[in-house]
């Protein structure tokens, strides 16, 4: 969510967070002040065009418009409206931009609004571009592709047949020419005296959707157009594409009009064409393709980078020689069960690395299937998340604590504090915020080193701890200044003056080794409500009232 506009020093430091970002990424990126204009690009935003920075120069949101193609701005600008005004959690848009040599190249776009002003308005926005272009250029090439098949398969046709089903559903076929030879392994004279001639050459795993997409087109009087497996007798497997016009005839059957040609080669291109952008596509991932009987066929650069396997060493084997035994029969057995019923499947799964060391995967895999929804393979894409997890677990504990003290940071401080005074408020009760920053220990990291220094500020610790742990918390902000808080059920000038007291005395006694130091500690107390009625103004308050104290024990 974006946060509300911040204090100037904030904003600045937005700002060169901003240029850390810009300069850090890999990606075209870009930061974008929507109330003024002003925008910040990296260098890869504008190598994707053709130019450098400085060619681009002065920089400003006009550096963006001044490129984007003149079609694709209405659409960019409704995808902005609609992430400003709430309707979608990013914005997206894939938009051409002209580069410098004249030609166009696509980009997918995306951002967010980061920050907002006072009034809720969007006011700084950051995003990235990623070049699509050989995506793109590969889409227009498939499709041109399918289109000259298609004028290729209408204009010339190969077996071209009449498939009559009379009113009764009996099928015969009137009409054969003499190319069914090549394709189905039969004659025309045998198949006009018997269909099941051709049928019975059609592969076993199409047949029933055959028939299926068959009575669809009697029923509809639709355009029946299917491509399919025949197994040829003479041939072997090939790929046959058939496409046909169904009309009515006088005594209620349904006639065709259609072809049919050995597309083979076609669709093993088109097929290989599917697989290798399929793998072109997750290259940031380890991707392997199977066959139905999980036989791998495919793999990528990725996969032999985080498995240890080279392609020659997988080709050929199922996934299985990867496991590392850690996952039970039954949770393959709910795999499969998800990619039959889904042609879907995404979890993680521990497997073993060629040296012998096992790791976690975030794997998904995909059924893939042909145009007749057929599967004809899967599949799996895999990242290595092991420093993922480790660093997910170094940086939950270096959030939360303070790997010298053990005690809370900050952060649980600030988040503890917010819930003890929405609670004090809601229960009429009262806190004490306590700003602690200990006297001479620069002299004693001086004198006896910071390894004596560090043995100190764990012994201040413990005593603070001790002194606050009942109905508090205590923390470590830097490095000899401590905050706490502490429920009371009133907070008397007393109660004040015994707690520090008592907190000073302890010092003191851990402090007497070192008589040489006068070693010692200042303290602020804020009481709520009397001092506050916000988190921010009772550590102020203890703060300032901490340096009171810090200024009386010089004199």
């Amino acid at each position: 969510m974006a946060a509300l506009i911040p204090a100037s020093s904030d904003l600045h430091d937005f700002s060169n967070l901003s240029d850390l970002i810009l300069e850090g990424s890999n990606l075209g990126t870009w930061t974008w002040n929507i109330q003024t204009g002003e925008a910040k690009f990296n260098d890869e935003w504008a190598r994707i065009i053709g130019y450098t920075l400085d060619e681009l120069g002065p920089l400003s949101i006009n550096s963006w418009l001044d490129v984007i193609h003149p079609d694709d701005l209405e659409g960019c600008n409704l995808a902005l409206q609609a992430h400003f005004c709430g309707e979608t959690p990013i914005y997206t848009f894939e938009a051409r931009m002209k580069h410098k040599q004249g030609h166009w190249v696509k980009v997918l776009d995306q951002g967010t609004v980061l920050i907002r002003d006072s009034k809720g308005e969007p006011l700084w926005m950051f995003g990235v571009h990623l070049d699509v272009s050989e995506l793109w250029h590969k889409q227009i090439e498939i499709k041109q592709l399918k289109d000259r098949l298609e004028l290729l398969a209408s204009n010339l046709p190969g077996f071209v047949y009449q498939f009559l089903m009379d009113a009764s559903g009996n099928i015969t076929t009137p009409f054969a020419t003499e190319k069914v030879q090549e394709l189905f392994g039969c004659s025309a004279e045998e198949l006009r005296s018997n269909t099941s001639a051709m049928m019975n050459q059609i592969d076993s795993d199409y047949i029933d959707h055959i028939y299926q997409t068959i009575e669809q087109s009697r029923i509809n009087l639709s355009e029946w157009h299917e491509t399919f497996k025949v197994n040829h007798p003479e041939k072997g497997c090939i790929w046959v594409e058939s496409r046909s016009l169904p009309k009515r005839t006088k005594t209620g059957g349904t006639i065709w009009y259609g072809y049919a040609q050995d597309v083979t080669e076609q669709t093993n291109k088109l097929e290989r064409i599917r697989l290798l952008s399929a793998v072109v596509d997750t290259t940031h991932q380890g991707v392997m393709v199977t066959d139905t009987n999980t036989v791998i066929q495919e793999v990528n650069h990725a996969f032999t980078n985080i498995t240890g396997y080279s392609a020659k060493e997988a080709c050929g084997q199922t996934p299985s020689f990867l496991s590392s035994g850690r996952c039970e029969e039954a949770f393959y057995e709910n795999m499969w069960r998800d990619l039959k019923d889904k042609g879907h499947w995404k979890g993680t799964v521990w497997n073993r690395h060629k040296s012998g060391e096992v790791y976690p995967q975030l794997l998904t895999i995909d059924a893939l299937k042909n145009n007749s929804g057929v599967v004809t393979n899967y599949i799996g894409a895999f990242t290595d998340i092991s420093e993922l997890i480790k660093e997910q677990e170094l940086l939950l504990e270096l959030a939360n604590r303070d790997p010298l003290t053990n005690l809370p940071n900050r952060k649980i401080f600030d988040q503890e504090l917010g819930q003890r005074l929405a609670h004090a408020k809601a229960a009429n009760e009262h806190l004490m915020v306590l700003f602690m920053d200990l006297n001479k220990f620069k002299s004693l990291n001086d004198t006896y080193g910071h390894y004596e220094g560090d043995q100190y500020l764990a012994k201040v610790a413990n005593v603070l701890s001790d002194r606050l742990s009942d109905q508090g918390l205590i923390c470590r902000i830097g490095g000899d200044e401590f905050i706490g808080v502490r429920s009371v059920e009133c907070c008397e000038a007393c109660d004040k003056h015994i707690l520090i007291t008592n907190i000073k005395q302890d010092i003191q006694d851990i402090s007497v080794i070192y008589p040489d130091l006068k070693l010692g500690i200042s303290i602020g107390v804020a009481c709520f409500p009397l001092d506050g009625q916000s988190t921010q103004r009772l550590i102020e308050v203890a703060d300032e009232r901490m340096y009171i104290d810090k200024h009386k024990s010089r004199h």
